[in-house]
């Protein structure tokens, strides 16, 4: 068993960039051919913008809207609105701890009042290093 080493472990070391995020704008409809693009670009979460990239206004799911069947789904009806913000120098600890209390497993990060990048459990989950437990250290 390992342990994951998140201690004083800033979220923009883990945070996917801004600029590397497929995102969708307010307005656009959900047709099968954009649902298709959405699949294609192997991302789960796609930030719904407003007027610019850092109005986000909400978090579309992929899973929410890759159901079969080839309807125009709404996308005002499908994207989530929980989402939470923090800055780029949040601690992951804390980053973990918003997002339980706001029952949401995505933190889009901020960095000088501008969208830096957004943050998953996954991307936490995923990272390394790790580090023995006690358990591991004893030999048996």
């Amino acid at each position: 068993e390992k342990v994951i080493q998140l201690r004083g472990l800033a979220v923009d070391k883990l945070a996917t960039r801004w600029a590397d995020i497929h995102k969708i704008g307010y307005r656009e409809k959900l047709t099968p051919k954009t649902i298709d693009e959405l699949f294609q670009s192997q991302q789960k979460i796609f930030p719904v913008i407003r007027n610019d990239e850092n109005d986000v206004v909400g978090l579309l799911h992929f899973m929410d809207i890759s159901t079969i069947g080839q309807t125009e789904k709404n996308l005002i009806n499908s994207m989530h609105r929980n989402f939470v913000t923090c800055e780029h120098d949040t601690t992951i600890t804390a980053v973990l701890q918003l997002m339980a209390e706001n029952e949401t497993t995505v933190a889009v990060v901020m960095k000088n009042k501008k969208v830096y990048g957004m943050v998953n459990l996954t991307d936490i989950l995923a990272h390394e290093p790790v580090c023995p437990t006690t358990t591991d250290a004893v030999s048996h």
